[in-house]
């Protein structure tokens, strides 16, 4: 049988059905990794940058700056020393929310692109992984048709990484006994005279066992 298989959809509902296994067990570790880490990593980032976070440090910030004011012998002013902190952090605070936004657009842009080259490539790759065991099969099969149909000469050739090797050279290993026990009967056949005939044969027969046996 000739080796040459050009098409990678050779058997399309056994493909389909392992694709579609393979590509939905990977979405889903894929996307349950990506909640984990989006929501893990960038969680805590919002979490830093949040109001409340925000509004404690400012004011252990403030504490720390009165008490500094309080320790010198003049004080400056203290309380408008912290009113003015106070509005610079506020700015601060603000560029940093605004910065923050436009991180997490960014990041979700590129996540969606990242996740649909993602989902494209595992449908590849199944495919092509599903192809090592899909066209095996249908040379199984092409053959079991014509061992059928009585072509012993029949014989099964897998591509080297190809899955099946094993029950391949089983089935090749049987059908050449079956070529060869054939072939003896036909000789047989063509060289024995009449008389010796009937007994020849009848002992080559006694190779195989079958169910009337």
């Amino acid at each position: 049988m000739k080796n040459k298989r050009r098409h990678f959809f050779v058997d399309k509902p056994l493909q389909t059905r392992f694709a579609v296994y393979v590509a939905l067990i990977l979405i889903v570790v894929c996307g349950i990794s990506g909640v984990g880490l989006y929501y893990g990593i960038w969680g805590s980032v919002i979490r830093s940058f949040s109001d409340e976070q925000i509004y404690n440090e400012i004011r252990m910030a403030a504490r720390i700056q009165d008490y500094e004011h309080s320790r010198q012998v003049q004080q400056p002013e203290p309380e408008l020393g912290s009113l003015r902190l106070f509005r610079e952090v506020d700015l601060l605070s603000a560029r940093q929310r605004e910065m923050l936004a436009e991180i997490l657009e960014s990041t979700n842009k590129k996540l969606l692109w990242q996740a649909l080259f993602l989902i494209f490539l595992v449908a590849c790759s199944s495919i092509y992984l599903t192809h090592k065991v899909a066209g095996p099969f249908v040379h199984f099969r092409k053959a079991f048709q014509a061992a059928k149909e009585g072509e012993l000469h029949t014989r099964i050739h897998l591509r080297k990484h190809d899955e099946g090797g094993a029950v391949a050279a089983a089935f090749n290993e049987m059908i050449g006994t079956f070529d060869e026990s054939v072939s003896q009967l036909k000789k047989i056949a063509r060289e024995t005279p009449q008389g010796d005939l009937k007994k020849k044969i009848e002992t080559e027969l006694t190779r195989f066992k079958t169910s009337t046996d």
